[in-house]
């Protein structure tokens, strides 16, 4: 991690100096010319074919995991990581439970985006009551009519700016 941490700092006082006559490459590119012992290879990344069906069915969703297992025994892979929306990761999630043996060998990942709302929505539901639905109203931070959509973490960009907010209050930044 130290090491880590040194090239990354590194690289931004590499980048610093000289702006404009920058011989430093990108910061992928600086790391990769500074792995000398780790072999670099080429990702490939495709796409499953277009199903011609609502992706919001059940049996679109199960199609889905059986292209995706013909794919990873085709390419001779050990597992195959699927991501999904949150609505069709719990889908997805149904069907492997159900059929267990056959999809082991799937991982279900759901994407970046719906995670973070699922995390704002646990510290909304979690801290509510502990005068945080207050708290973003008379800050003059939310609306009272916001308020629910941020602590339920469907308002994602007001949940954002007002959890942001709240870190800084908590250290001190902002009184």
């Amino acid at each position: 991690m130290a090491n880590a941490r040194n090239k990354n700092l590194i690289w931004i006082l590499v980048r610093l100096h000289a702006k404009e006559r920058q011989k430093a490459s990108s910061w992928t590119g600086f790391n990769i010319s500074g792995s000398n012992e780790v072999e670099i290879t080429k990702d490939n990344i495709g796409y499953l074919p277009t199903i011609n069906a609502p992706a919001t069915y059940m049996a679109t969703v199960h199609e889905v995991l059986v292209q995706s297992l013909k794919i990873k025994n085709q390419l001779q892979l050990k597992s195959v990581i699927l991501v999904f929306d949150q609505a069709l990761y719990a889908k997805a999630t149904e069907i492997q439970w159900k059929h267990d043996q056959r999809f082991k060998d799937i991982i279900l990942r759901m994407g970046v985006f719906h995670t973070a709302c699922t995390l704002i929505s646990i510290i909304g539901k979690r801290f509510q009551d502990a005068a945080l639905r207050d708290l973003c109203v008379e800050a003059g931070v939310v609306t009272e009519g916001s308020v629910s959509g941020i602590m339920d973490g469907r308002k994602y960009n007001r949940a954002v700016r007002f959890h942001k907010l709240m870190r800084l209050i908590w250290k001190g930044f902002l009184t």
